[in-house]
């Protein structure tokens, strides 16, 4: 091995040892760490000689930020070659392979541009909350984006039909979810019907999303299928 691939694939290791090693489990739920990873991050884009753009939002409460560094195109400047990684990891893990790996890689990748010139415009985006439950979640054509809540997440939507929870939407079935802390939600699953009926059963089964829309009224909780201990049909 030559000594800039040597010295590459140590940085790679330093890298994923800081993310994974010393920060360890970085998101929303642990926010120090989420905050320390970013400032890893920039720092090293920083010394790498770029200007680095930081995209502020807010999530569960907490300040969070996407990051952005760039290389303007010599040729063609206005196509955009996007590199990207996420930072944050899932709750219980150092998130070493998911993904301080990707992060380590982007890292390196932009260095190698920073001493280069383009042909197109080339920008570094390291985002924030990929991970569950921040992906959206698409129903009936609509996206739903999820706000993060530890347990489920609410957000205003359209009703599916009828006007309240008391109405038997066409297509639904009532029930009631408890969760493994204890606590209950009732509500309308949308259900697609095979014959004259859908067991409740077999909606469980079939179903491979990681969450459930449970209606009542205008509002649709998310539910995190991890997070269920049981469902019980409503009549």
């Amino acid at each position: 091995m030559s000594r800039p691939d040597s010295e590459t694939t140590e940085r790679i290791r330093r890298h994923v040892e800081c993310l994974a090693g010393g920060i360890g489990e970085r998101n929303v739920f642990r926010p120090a760490a989420l905050s320390a990873a970013r400032e890893y991050i920039a720092a090293e884009w920083r010394q790498q000689g770029y200007q680095v753009c930081q995209q502020w939002y807010e999530v569960a409460g907490q300040s969070c930020a996407n990051l952005e560094a760039a290389r303007p195109g010599s040729t063609w400047p206005k196509q955009i070659l996007v590199v990207g990684a996420h930072y944050d990891t899932v709750r219980g893990s150092p998130g070493a392979d998911d993904n301080a790996s990707g992060v380590a890689a982007l890292l390196e990748i932009s260095r190698l541009f920073a001493v280069v010139v383009p042909r197109v415009a080339v920008r570094f985006v390291a985002f924030v909350n990929e991970e569950a439950p921040f992906f959206p979640f698409f129903l009936n054509e609509q996206e739903v984006l999820l706000v993060a809540k530890e347990q489920v997440t609410r957000v205003e939507t359209a009703a599916p039909e009828g006007d309240s929870a008391g109405d038997m939407p066409d297509g639904a079935m009532a029930v009631e979810i408890m969760l493994i802390d204890g606590s209950t939600i009732s509500g309308f699953v949308p259900l697609e019907k095979r014959g004259e009926q859908t067991r409740l059963l077999d909606f469980l089964n079939g179903y491979v999303r990681r969450f459930i829309p449970v209606f009542w009224g205008e509002q649709v909780c998310l539910v995190n299928r991890c997070l269920i201990a049981s469902v019980s049909q409503l009549t």
